[in-house]
């Protein structure tokens, strides 16, 4: 009968405590939540005087806009952007290309033309990773031997984007500083609450599992 009783507490106990725990994670969502985004984030807080702000493609309603600041707060005194892949729509003429929409946004902040690198000598890319491999062409053909990049993009883009890049320029010399956009508009503490800001997180853990299994322990350029 002890044996019985002793058991049937047991049960009774974990069942009470994932019941708590359910409760807690509607109650309070941000146990779980927030601790999930923070993984996603790096902030290196970059000092001034980089070679180049590095503007990773995508998020163009947010991340020129960062970058303009940070040229303008003295982090570098030029930015470089790779040019992505351009949808149908873009092709037809329906449309500005990312790259037409990030030169007018980096304009509209005084940024003269010669302070701006566009890079497409090496394709257009769809990839962080394409990114990373055109940076990397970009510094082992070309004379520019940047020791510090400071690279913007959305915050739950950059720990994964700064694994990338590291991995690709390992070598290389160049160092850099991942300065994410804080608010896209959710950020950390509140990004659960909004349904972009739920596809942009769970997205990127996919991202991360694809990248773990597919590129661990291999050159990822």
């Amino acid at each position: 009968m002890k044996e019985f009783l002793d058991a049937a507490k047991k049960k009774a106990i974990k069942y009470i405590s994932l019941l708590a725990i359910i409760t807690a994670i509607i109650l309070w969502p941000g146990i779980i939540f927030y601790p999930m985004g923070a993984l996603l984030y790096r902030n290196d807080h970059p000092k001034d005087n980089a070679d180049a702000v590095w503007l990773l493609m995508g998020g163009v309603e947010v991340r020129p806009a960062a970058a303009a600041k940070a040229f303008l707060g003295k982090v570098a005194n030029r930015i470089i952007f790779v040019t992505s892949e351009m949808s149908v729509i873009e092709e037809q003429g329906l449309m500005p290309s990312e790259q037409v929409l990030t030169m007018n946004i980096l304009k509209s902040y005084g940024i003269d033309d010669s302070k701006i690198t566009v890079v497409n000598d090496f394709g257009r890319v769809t990839s962080t990773v394409e990114e990373a491999d055109a940076m990397l062409k970009l510094i082992t053909t070309t004379g520019l031997k940047p020791k510090r990049l400071v690279v913007v993009t959305s915050w739950p883009h950059s720990a994964r984007a700064g694994w990338i890049i590291e991995k690709a320029l390992t070598g290389t010399g160049t160092e850099i500083d991942l300065l994410p956009v804080d608010a896209i508009p959710y950020d950390k503490s509140n990004w659960w609450k909004s349904e972009r800001g739920l596809l942009f997180v769970f997205e990127e853990y996919i991202k991360w599992a694809r990248y773990l299994i597919k590129y661990l322990g291999r050159d990822i350029s």
